[in-house]
């Protein structure tokens, strides 16, 4: 995945391009310092949640069965995903314009990149990731 190209957010895009912009979240081509790297992320996220997150957030977090081991795979989240709230994560490359993000948002389509980042980013990215 090192070679993950950024999308463009600039104007506004065709909202009916949307399609264009989905991609295969390819979780069969994670690495093994790609999962740590989420397990890292995931377990200094939940340390400082309790008493900062409500009740209702880890109780999604439990329902979808997100948990620290793996990154997600869109495809098994969006089984709970959908039946619990009609909703879906769509992996899309990177920041999409304006229009064709609003429009899968109005179809119930949450785009999400599908990278990780890097070790030496762990602290803070600019684009978001399949983390953030």
């Amino acid at each position: 995945m090192d070679d993950v190209k950024i999308g463009n957010p600039t104007g506004n895009g065709d909202p009916n391009d949307w399609p264009q912009y989905i991609v295969d979240q390819g979780w069969d081509k994670y690495t093994a310092e790609e999962h740590e790297t989420w397990k890292i992320l995931y377990e200094r996220q939940m340390e400082i949640m309790p008493g900062r997150a409500c009740d209702e957030f880890f109780e999604g977090i439990k329902a979808l069965d997100i948990d620290k081991t793996q990154i997600p795979d869109f495809n098994e989240l969006n089984k709970k995903l959908k039946a619990l709230t009609g909703w879906e994560v769509v992996a899309v490359e990177g920041l999409i314009p304006n229009l064709p993000f609003f429009k899968l948002l109005s179809e119930r389509k949450f785009p999400a990149g599908f990278f990780i980042r890097k070790r030496s980013q762990i602290d803070y990215i600019e684009e978001p990731d399949v983390f953030s």
